[in-house]
């Protein structure tokens, strides 16, 4: 490179003197730089500052204010959401996750949640700031145009040394493993180290500004300036390189990577310097990317460049790309090989062929002598010459010359899709239903037998071991051809499709056939089939090759490339398939048929419709960092709410749903995520790209989420990211409550059990009441049937028969009499008797008051035959004063003969006692009392019978009842009485 910057004369003079003199190396042709700008939601074009917070966010400021990028979309603020400008020049975190991030007017923490705003008045030596440091102590150096000023936590101390106080501060740099923090200045370089600055002039320049400084792999300091870089040797500053070969050599950042490479941001692009040499990378067409004004190394090892057109993300040089920027004008590429020089023949769809030297293209077409500028096969011959498949015949270029052969010359078709050479050394070509064979300086064709009106062409050819030929066709299937004749070569190994373009053979034998249809692994043990559930990136294959060792299959799809383990699957049969597109740098997306190329240094080329991309194994970066996962967010009842881990939860805040990322900045999307709600779920759900998970009708009880995430390399986390909750068992569940429930049901059961021990108790003393009355009663009619009347009536009769020498029938009575009060004494003891002994005792009765009355009256006692008196059982005496009153009042008053009924029957379950009498009736029997000297007689057998049926049906729940019934003859004068008592059979 030539030096093109004119530097005054004394800097050239010392430049030369001093400057320790490096190469420089031309500008890659580097496709790996992945952009980021207003399109995908960056709210500015000018990134001035790059930060990596602990959680894996990337935090981006610039012309525009704060942004945060999970790897899926950027958050943005603002001035309107607390920034204390738009403009934000620095970004740091300081040990509790909190974010501070400098502005042109002043400073701001954000916590999270809000923005808290420093200026002048709270310490600092000016408002405008141009870098943040936060050292090992965790004092956060705040750099401004006046000098420096620290924070300690609690308040703002500005330095007033005379040190670089007195200057604008442009940025801070820490010595690994020290406490050395290095200061840029506007004057300079000064170093802060126990407490004293020590200050280093430039050699070149001593007042140039110091944007910014790093370490190199031997552990000098480095310091960037407007005039390039200079280096410490022996405690001097030196210039080692100013990049003349670019319009603007300031250096606006450096940093250096994990291998010691020294990476500077300039005006003009970026470069590379492992100590030796130094190396331009151009990231755009466009010049706006190229000016980068800030870098930085996220945790997986990706270079992350602020610029004028956004971020660029780059993981280095594992693919590049050549298109038309770099000279390859025809950018649709089919076949590719290498020439006996080593310069690269690329075949194109419209250009011809490109010749590539490592640094140029050179355009090979029909105007140099090409059959056509369609190239599809390229194949380089043992003597030296380039055999062209196009379109229109197969050229041989020798020496820069081309011989075009066509069917005329032997060839089986006018179009040449493929070149392949056998394990024998004979050269192979496939065109439009032929294969032909270039022996011993001739073609031969063979024409593959099929209908006269198909159309297909042959796009792939491979002979196996034992000498079969495989010809694989778009359209038209696959074939074996065994020398003679061909065969169906699909039905042979079960495949059914119809368009193969590519075959290749692994270290055991085994044939893998690129289709429509995915991948065919055959052997003579059977068939294997892998497509896109496999991990394929397409099912369309248009090209295949095998690495240098033949352990990976690399799969060119019209989605971008897929590698494939060959020697995993050989070993245990797990299939295992890494992907590869725009993210992980390779752009041309979709490969063309004969696209593969394998350089004898492991490096593959593949042909695209978007140019040609070239990967280099040991330039690409795999990523071994586990994505970083976190929680971004809960959801109460489809509500957004902010909940501290451990919270608990009431009874019916039941619906709970997770956001969450995993940061994999390298690609994020492929990050795959697994969850589970431990307490709920038995395990972790299926591998899912979905960032959220719902639970909802959760039961009471104690629950952790947990998510773990996986990387673009299909790395997953060992330990997951949790966040613990307890919903609440609602009152009606807790065990206060049931507790309280069963004493309150012990103390009602309690209760009522007292209640109705009480209620019994009750109930037992009315009962005993009951009887005691019942017992009174009966006396009271024991008393009425021995009433004084008639016991004085019995024994005036008893002197009546006596006085009038009626002896015998006075002794008679007697003893009817003595035999009535025995039966009633005996009665007396019981509140039920047989309706027999009933029987015995109102006959007696009746004997007596028959006697009495000396035949007043006549009686009889009729009792159906269906009636055993000796089962059935009526209370005690209950007859006696119903018979009593109908001969006293009804029958006695009689001046005529009269007669008594006493009839027992059935009626349904009811016992019916019917006393009957033909006397007076109850209205003549009131008249003749109201007449009667005794007016204050009572009858109470009548009262007394009547409180005992009130007393049995209350004791007994029964339902005893009675009618009185007024008879009259058919004048409808007064003729009796009958009373029926109805007594439940039971």
């Amino acid at each position: 490179m030539l030096l093109r910057r004119i530097f005054p004369e004394w800097k050239r003079i010392l430049f030369f003197v001093s400057v320790i003199c490096l190469p420089v190396s031309g500008f890659s042709q580097i496709s790996n730089f992945r952009n980021y700008s207003v399109d995908e939601g960056l709210p500015f074009v000018e990134v001035f500052t790059i930060y990596q917070d602990v959680s894996g966010n990337l935090w981006s400021g610039g012309y525009g204010g704060l942004s945060r990028f999970d790897g899926v979309s950027f958050t943005n603020f603002s001035p309107k959401n607390g920034l204390p400008n738009h403009w934000v020049t620095s970004i740091t975190e300081d040990s509790r996750n909190s974010l501070w991030i400098a502005t042109i007017d002043g400073i701001s923490n954000y916590t999270g949640s809000k923005f808290i705003n420093y200026g002048v008045k709270d310490g600092l030596p000016d408002k405008y700031v141009n870098c943040l440091l936060r050292d090992e102590k965790n004092v956060l150096w705040i750099g401004t145009a006046k000098g420096i000023c620290k924070y300690d936590g609690e308040k703002f101390l500005a330095d007033t040394s005379s040190g670089p106080g007195q200057y604008s501060i442009l940025c801070f740099y820490q010595q690994p493993n020290t406490s050395r923090i290095w200061i840029g200045t506007s004057n300079g370089i000064y170093l802060s180290e126990n407490g004293k600055y020590t200050h280093y002039a430039l050699s070149v320049s001593s007042d140039d500004n110091v944007t910014a400084i790093t370490i190199d792999n031997d552990g000098r300091i480095l310091a960037g300036t407007s005039d390039g870089i200079f280096r410490l040797d022996n405690d001097l500053f030196r210039l080692i390189f100013t990049p003349a070969g670019f319009d603007m050599p300031s250096v606006n950042a450096m940093i250096t990577d994990h291998n010691g490479v020294v990476w500077i941001a300039a005006n003009n692009g970026l470069f590379s310097y492992d100590g030796k040499q130094f190396h331009g990378y151009r990231i755009s067409t466009n010049e706006n990317s190229n000016n980068i004004g800030s870098l930085f190394l996220d945790y997986e090892g990706s270079l992350w460049l602020g610029t004028h057109s956004g971020l660029y993300r780059f993981r280095g040089e594992g693919f590049t790309s050549f298109g038309p920027s770099d000279g390859l004008t025809g950018n649709f590429i089919y076949g590719i090989d290498r020439d006996a020089s080593g310069r690269l023949w690329i075949g194109t769809e419209m250009s011809g062929a490109f010749l590539y030297d490592g640094d140029h293209f050179v355009e090979f077409s029909r105007k140099d002598g090409l059959a056509s500028n369609k190239v599809n096969a390229v194949m380089k011959m043992d003597n030296g010459d380039m055999w062209l498949g196009t379109d229109r015949g197969l050229s041989i270029v020798t020496n820069g010359k081309s011989r075009n052969m066509h069917p005329a010359d032997g060839l089986g078709s006018d179009s040449v899709n493929v070149i392949f050479k056998d394990r024998k050394g004979r050269v192979w070509l496939g065109g439009a239903k032929t294969i032909t064979l270039y022996e011993n300086g001739k073609f031969i064709p063979y024409h593959i037998p099929a209908d006269a009106n198909s159309i297909f062409d042959v796009w792939c050819l491979h002979d196996d071991a034992d000498g079969n030929m495989w010809v694989g066709t778009y359209t038209g299937g696959l074939y074996i051809f065994d020398g003679k004749t061909f065969s169906d070569g699909s039905k042979k190994i079960g495949a059914d499709a119809d368009s193969y373009f590519s075959i290749c053979e692994d270290n055991h034998g085994k044939l893998y056939f690129g289709t429509l249809d995915g991948i065919f692994i055959y052997d003579k043990t059977g068939t294997f089939h892998i497509d896109e559930a496999n991990g394929l990136s397409s099912e369309l294959i248009y090209c295949m090759t095998m690495d240098k060792e033949k352990n990976n299959l690399w799969v060119g799809t019209n989605q971008g490339i897929s590698k494939f383990d060959v020697k995993a699957f050989n070993f245990d049969g797990d299939i295992h398939i890494t992907t590869f597109g725009k993210e992980e740098g390779f752009t041309g997306v979709e490969s063309n048929s004969n696209g593969t190329y394998l350089d004898s240094n492991g490096v593959i080329w593949f042909g695209t419709v978007n140019g040609l991309m070239k990967y280099t194994p040991t330039e690409y970066r795999t990523n071994s960092a586990f994505a970083r996962t976190s929680i971004t967010g809960i959801k109460l009842e489809y509500r957004d709410t902010i909940l501290p881990n451990f919270a608990e939860l009431s009874w019916n805040e039941n619906n709970v749903a997770f956001d969450y990322v995993g940061i994999c900045l390298t690609n994020p999307s492929k990050v795959r995520y697994r969850f589970m709600l431990e307490g709920f779920d038995p395990d972790y759900s299926p591998p899912t790209a979905s960032r959220n998970a719902r639970y909802s009708n959760l039961p009471p009880g104690t629950y952790t989420f947990k998510v773990i995430s996986m990387n673009n390399e299909g790395l997953w986390n060992t330990t997951p990211t949790t966040f613990s909750f307890t919903i609440a068992t609602p009152f009606w569940k807790r065990a206060w409550f049931w507790t309280l429930l069963t004493l309150a049901s012990l103390g009602f059961l309690a209760l009522v059990v007292y209640l109705r021990i009480r209620k019994i108790k009750l109930q037992e003393r009315k009962e005993s009441e009951t009887q005691v009355a019942m017992a009174k009663n009966e006396l009271k009619a024991l008393r009425a049937q021995m009433n004084p009347h008639f016991v004085f009536n019995s024994l005036n009769s008893i002197q009546h028969f006596i006085l009038t020498n009626k002896s015998q029938d006075a002794g008679k009575y007697l003893n009817k009499f003595a035999r009535l009060m025995r039966v009633i004494l005996n009665n007396s003891e019981k509140s039920v008797i047989t309706l027999s002994e009933e029987m015995e005792y109102l006959r007696l009765y009746l004997e007596l008051e028959e006697m009495r009355f000396e035949n007043k009256f006549s009686w009889k006692i009729e009792i159906d035959d269906d009636i055993d008196a000796d089962f059935f059982e009526i209370p005690a005496m209950l007859l006696q004063p119903y018979i009593e009153n109908a001969i006293l009042h009804g029958l006695t008053p009689k001046k005529t003969f009269g007669h008594l009924l006493i009839k027992i029957h059935l009626q349904g379950e009811t016992l019916v006692c019917t006393i009957e009498d033909d006397g007076i009736g109850r209205e003549k029997a009131r008249e003749i009392r109201q007449l009667s000297k005794r007016k204050d007689h009572k009858s109470l057998g009548m009262k007394i019978t009547h409180d005992r049926l009130e007393l049995i049906n209350r004791l007994h729940g029964s339902h005893l009842s009675l009618t009185i019934t007024d008879l009259y003859d058919a004048e409808k004068k007064p003729a009796g009485t009958r009373v029926d008592i109805f007594i439940p059979v039971s």
